[in-house]
This record gives structure tokens, sequence and C-alpha cells, in this order.
């Protein structure tokens, strides 16, 4: 919303990485929360097939000249959105697509 309500000159042609630099995570960092909020889990990660890659996204385009802050964090969103998957809001997915971990089957909180 700050990008689309924001005068034109000052986001026509920019490109923005929203977020904030203290939510950086990896993804074994968020499976990492996730699993705070499953209980007794298992996750195993596959050897080898990672991503090499090892950065942090600058987020001071946006704050600097946009004003952008988070209003929210990844811990307090997963809080809520994982009794949401459990639940089976979300449809299932293919667990072949997560990447380089491998999600066993999590019955539903009832």
């Amino acid at each position: 919303m700050t990008v689309l309500t924001a005068p034109e000159a000052d986001v026509r042609g920019e490109v923005f990485n929203v977020g904030d630099t203290s939510q950086q995570f990896t993804k074994r960092m968020i499976v990492e929360e996730v699993c705070k909020h499953l209980g007794d889990v298992s996750v195993s990660y596959k050897e080898g097939d990672s991503d090499p890659r090892n950065y942090r996204v600058s987020f001071d385009k946006i704050a600097h000249r946009l004003g952008f802050r988070c209003d929210h964090t990844v811990q307090d969103y997963l809080a809520r959105l994982t009794p949401a998957v459990q639940a089976g809001v979300f449809p299932e997915t293919d667990p072949s697509g997560f990447g380089n971990y491998a999600v066993r089957h999590i019955e539903p909180v009832r």
C-alpha cells in the first residue's frame, strides 16, 4: 500500500524490496519457526541439493524514500497461519515443490 499510495514521481520505474532488515530469514529459519507451532514434528533436509546463494536483502531504499516500516513480523503471522493450514483452510500442495526439505504428514489439530 505504501508504494501504491506514494506520489507517482517517487515510484515510477522504481523497484523496491519490501520488508524489514530485522525480518531476514532463510528457508530453514522459516521451517524452524513453523515447527515451534506444530509440536513434535520431524523435518528432514536433503543433502546436496542446496541453494548456494547467501545474501541479505537491503530494504533501505523503501524505508528512506517512502518511510516504509513493517507493522507485522514473520513470527506473528506464522502463529496465525500455522493453525489455519492445519485446519485445512488452504488446499494441500505438492510436497515435491517445497525445495530442499521434506514435509512429513501432520495430523490437523482437532
